[in-house]
């Protein structure tokens, strides 16, 4: 199931974001057929006061009725690739 990256607020003045990723980028999920669900969401991640390449860990936002295999991991790392405005 694909994980789901949204973020908050805006990077600071003269900063640009080159590229976000999540690590890993899907995770299995054990639910029923009849669950209409494309992905599973995050925390959303606060661009505000990031002025540099960063990771953050958020915790999975698992749909209700749903579950992870005993062995998944709960989170996932978020890589923001962040670079100076040159204009």
């Amino acid at each position: 199931m694909p994980v789901k990256i949204t973020t908050s607020g805006n990077l600071p003045a003269g900063f640009q974001l080159q590229s976000i990723e999540a690590e890993p980028d899907s995770v299995p999920l054990h639910f029923k057929t009849e669950l209409n669900i494309d992905s599973i969401a995050i925390d959303p991640i606060d661009l505000s006061s990031v002025t540099g390449s960063t990771t953050f860990t958020r915790p999975l936002e698992l749909p209700e009725n749903t579950v992870l295999p005993p062995n998944a991991s709960k989170e996932i790392k978020v890589h923001l690739s962040i670079i100076r405005d040159e204009g």
